[in-house]
């Protein structure tokens, strides 16, 4: 008997440092080690606001409705893991990232975090985890940034050297106001509060060769090197027909998440408005994979997820296997890619504005990635 390395490689956690910015918080960028041990799965920023002088109804978060603000997860305007090399391996804004943890199935109770109560009615978030801005402008969160995926510890990082630690820098914005995304409040009277940040690492151990019992373990996860990224692409959107060519191509395509904003930078006017088109077509090198209306595509993402989307936010995923729910998928819905691979997306607005393409691809450390044992087949 073999033990797979999802079972002998243990949970293990570290906390990092924490770095604190004083009332009132400027736009600046900090600096993470990530603590080492094993192999790295997760890592988790919890940020808070504390302290400043708002009075009643001084602060307000950005954006119209329950689902239209960005705020507070528009406070980071990146953030940039890296690894040893200096590669990035996940290079998202705040609200981007906020939408990688919520669509990237991972968790499939992800949406306890969401904090637009329009969309979860009944549900109490936790106030140990969430708090939306208050009318004092105060709030906090905890953003996940996940590498494990899939199944069986696929995607873990060898994290065993703090000579050669990964690298987390975090940009924030300015607590400025007005509207568009990058904004945290639409309205500022007083001292804005100061932020405290903390880094955690969640990791796997190194199993030994054997287990107590004599049993052969395997020491590293499935396809030895695999690694999966987050990035994003930001194009302008014209009134009219448009043809978005994608440049992320020549990996495995596991996550396109498309964000449209108006022309202000607004996500919440951009439905309404009609910067998000009623039909989409994705094209895939010479054929035409999908053509389907955007209120589907948010359909088919509600009935995977159990959860309606943010304004502006079309998911589309590929990790609905086995069971239509997009969590700890086999790999077969994945979109293989080479460099030479043509993959656009073509459709009608009726308003100028922007798509926000944000990409999660894989790169295989093996070409047994098919095969290994997450397949379980």
């Amino acid at each position: 008997m073999i033990v797979p390395f999802g079972r002998a490689g243990k949970w293990h956690a570290e906390q990092g440092v924490t770095q604190v910015q004083s009332s009132p918080w400027v736009a600046t960028q900090q600096q993470y080690l990530v603590p080492s041990y094993g192999y790295l799965r997760a890592i988790y920023l919890s940020l808070t606001a504390s302290g400043g002088s708002g009075s009643a109804a001084a602060y307000v978060a950005t954006g119209g409705g329950a689902n239209s603000n960005d705020a507070p997860f528009n406070v980071f305007s990146n953030i940039l893991v890296a690894d040893v090399n200096g590669t990035p391996l996940f290079n998202l804004d705040g609200f981007a990232a906020y939408l990688s943890a919520l669509y990237g199935a991972y968790r499939i109770f992800g949406r306890i975090a969401y904090p637009f109560a329009a969309f979860a009615p009944g549900v109490d978030y936790s106030a140990a985890s969430y708090s939306a801005p208050s009318a004092a402008g105060l709030f906090k969160f905890i953003q996940p940034i996940f590498f494990e995926f899939a199944r069986d510890g696929l995607g873990c990082m060898p994290n065993m050297d703090a000579s050669a630690a990964y690298k987390v820098t975090v940009t924030y914005n300015s607590p400025a106001t007005g509207g568009g995304p990058s904004n945290v409040y639409s309205a500022l009277t007083g001292t804005a509060p100061g932020l405290t940040t903390q880094l955690e690492a969640l990791m796997r151990s190194r199993p030994a060769s054997t287990d107590p019992y004599g049993n052969t373990q395997e020491t590293q996860p499935p396809s030895p090197g695999t690694v999966q990224y987050w990035s994003s692409q930001t194009f302008q959107v014209s009134a009219g027909s448009n043809t978005i060519i994608l440049a992320r191509v020549g990996n495995i395509i596991r996550n396109h998440i498309l964000l449209f904003r108006d022309a202000n930078g607004d996500r919440s006017t951009a439905d309404s408005t009609g910067v998000t088109p009623t039909v989409m077509e994705v094209d895939w090198d010479a054929g035409q994979r999908t053509i389907l209306n955007v209120a589907t595509l948010r359909q088919i993402a509600y009935e995977w997820n159990n959860f309606d989307n943010p304004a502006g936010v079309v998911p589309m995923q590929y990790t609905d296997d086995p069971n239509g729910i997009a969590l700890n998928e086999y790999g077969d819905g994945w979109i293989p890619t080479v460099g030479s691979t043509k993959f656009q997306f073509r459709f009608t607005s009726s308003a100028p504005g922007t798509l926000q393409v944000i990409t999660n691809d894989i790169v295989p450390g093996a070409s047994d990635l098919y095969s290994v044992n997450i397949l379980g087949r």
